[in-house]
């Protein structure tokens, strides 16, 4: 949500998070369980608008390029199928 809102993101570096939140083309990465890793990163995007602005740009491109609603619910029916097959 906040990538398609054009917001910059802070996640863990763990599966899942790694297809939206990549590392300084679409937000920071902190490792898991890490709070000083996180509040650098706070820190970081909290005193560099440049930096915040270009990341949150391409984390809306690659939302609105990459999860569109047709891409899901193909992506969705497809699991169904697979598992229904089974």
């Amino acid at each position: 949500e906040a990538a398609a809102a054009g917001r910059p993101l802070i996640a863990s570096d763990v599966p899942g998070c790694r297809e939206i939140a990549i590392h300084n083309e679409t937000g920071l990465l902190v490792p898991p369980r890490n709070a000083a890793a996180l509040a650098d990163a706070m820190q970081t995007l909290a005193s560099d608008s440049l930096l915040r602005r270009r990341l949150g740009e391409r984390a809306r491109e690659l939302v609105c390029n990459q999860f569109t609603v047709e891409r899901v619910n193909a992506q969705t029916l497809q699991i169904y199928r697979e598992l229904l097959s089974e």
